[in-house]
């Protein structure tokens, strides 16, 4: 049976999706035939792709932030072909009981796919998938306008599982931004995440880690195969426990393996100490993202995420201490924050020995406390609006400030982070490292000049035909 695999933020995909990677690999286990399209397509090349391979399926992992990418595809794939259309990650799971109203999919999945979707597929394949949908786990179906979601499917031995489909998602086409050393892989240790914060998706899910052998066993087979020179870790939280991470970084060590780590989705910094630092720093680590978000402890409190603004100064100087990256993640905008709690949030970025930060706006996600409860108080709508849900420009008027004055806050946030001394002193820092700056300059020059001179060839090409 042949199968698309996709992403529904795929234009701005820098790097290859691990979830889509697992499927992928356990359907490729069962014989099926996989295509994965992990890259930006326009309308007429991804209709084209679709005529030409007619895949039985297409199966497309979407975000809430995607939901109006995800229509528009499914209205093409619909003029296109008579493929199966399923939808399956974080946004189902959070909201499975309404997802299929909300989108034209035949059919979704909510928790872990690896066993499922391969049983989907087979069912397909055989012609017998009505008379077997109840014993599909995870699978969410319509009948007679009545929704129904099987129980999910929640892995516990991640170990199990073969190592994605790199095959087709060769680390060498992705050039992930700001990596050192490309070609570069990502890789995910655990799922779900033990913290309830309330304004996350992560602890939603069951929570799950692979050994440290089966970890570095890939890390081998990359290194090996592929000739990866840096792993991104994407785990929600990368620093679980100290006694885990300190077992991989001498699991690493005694490999020989010589390669740059980094963890560009986020890390909590509980368990770090200046033992730990050290030894993350020995295997060749260099960016770590810090889950910060606030510089209110009322704030914090408020969102449950159990961290107060002293716990950062004590311990982002011990990753600096070794030279480590360190990019603090803040959100503004959360409910009933004054403009005086996020001050607070833009004075803890700038006093912090960082040399990154990102600035984004709260944006409610269905299934999370928070978002939970301001429905229960009538503060947001049950169904939201998706045309707009992103953490940039999101209508946010959950402040005191209007949404306008939010957004102009946040662009003052990163002005400021921007243009302060330490800031200043870490590019000459970033600049310094020879690898560093020619990913710097080969990313300017095919995010701008590059994409300059194909639109300056085409006005002439224009000008000549008329």
């Amino acid at each position: 049976m042949k199968v698309v695999l996709t992403h529904n933020t795929v234009e701005e995909l820098e790097a290859c999706d691990i979830g889509i990677g697992y499927i992928a690999s356990a359907l490729q286990d069962k014989g099926h035939s996989v295509q994965l399209w992990l890259r930006n397509l326009s309308d007429e090349e991804f209709c084209k792709k679709l005529a030409e391979y007619n895949p039985d399926v297409v199966g497309i992992k979407i975000l809430s932030s995607g939901i109006p990418a995800v229509l528009h595809w499914i209205e093409l794939i619909r003029k296109t072909t008579k493929s199966l259309i399923v939808i399956a990650g974080p946004h189902i799971t959070c909201d499975p009981k309404t997802v299929l109203s909300q989108i034209p999919a035949d059919y979704a999945f909510q928790g872990d796919g690896e066993r499922s979707f391969p049983q989907f597929a087979a069912h397909v394949e055989q012609g017998n998938l009505e008379e077997n949908l109840q014993s599909i786990k995870g699978l969410i179906y319509k009948r007679n306008g009545d929704c129904f979601l099987n129980p999910a499917d929640n892995i516990k031995k991640l170990d199990e599982l073969s190592f994605p489909a790199w095959d087709l998602m060769p680390p060498a086409q992705y050039d992930s931004l700001f990596c050192k050393n490309p070609p570069t892989a990502s890789i995910q240790i655990s799922r779900g995440c033990t913290h309830r914060c309330s304004f996350c998706t992560e602890g939603l899910r069951h929570v799950t880690y692979r050994s440290v052998e089966n970890v570095v066993a890939e890390i081998k087979y990359l290194v090996e195969n592929f000739g990866v020179k840096e792993i991104q870790f994407v785990d929600s939280n990368f620093l679980f426990t100290k006694k885990y991470i300190m077992k991989f970084c001498n699991a690493i060590l005694l490999s020989g393996i010589q390669i740059s780590f980094s963890a560009p989705n986020g890390m909590r910094l509980e368990w770090l100490d200046q033992e730990l630092a050290d030894a993350l720093a020995k295997i060749g680590f260099y960016r770590a993202n810090l889950g910060i978000e606030s510089g209110s402890e009322e704030i914090l409190n408020m969102v449950e995420k159990r961290a107060l603004p002293e716990t950062f100064y004590k311990k982002v100087p011990m990753l600096r201490k070794n030279g480590i990256f360190t990019v603090g993640n803040f959100m503004l905008g959360f409910p009933g924050e004054t403009k005086k709690q996020m001050k607070e949030t833009l004075k803890l970025a700038l006093s912090l020995d960082l040399t990154g930060a990102n600035f984004s706006i709260y944006t409610p996600l269905p299934g999370t406390k928070l978002f939970e409860d301001m429905v229960k108080d009538g503060i947001i709508d049950s169904n939201p609006d998706y045309r707009n849900y992103n953490y940039v420009t999101y209508e946010n008027n959950l402040t005191e400030l209007s949404a306008a004055k939010l957004r102009r806050f946040r662009n003052w946030c990163i002005i400021r982070f921007l243009f302060r001394w330490k800031t200043i002193k870490v590019l000459f820092e970033f600049l310094r490292d020879r690898r560093m700056r020619q990913s710097l300059i080969h990313r300017l020059y095919g995010m701008y000049i590059e994409k300059y001179i194909k639109q300056t060839r085409g006005i002439k090409q224009i000008k000549q035909s008329i």
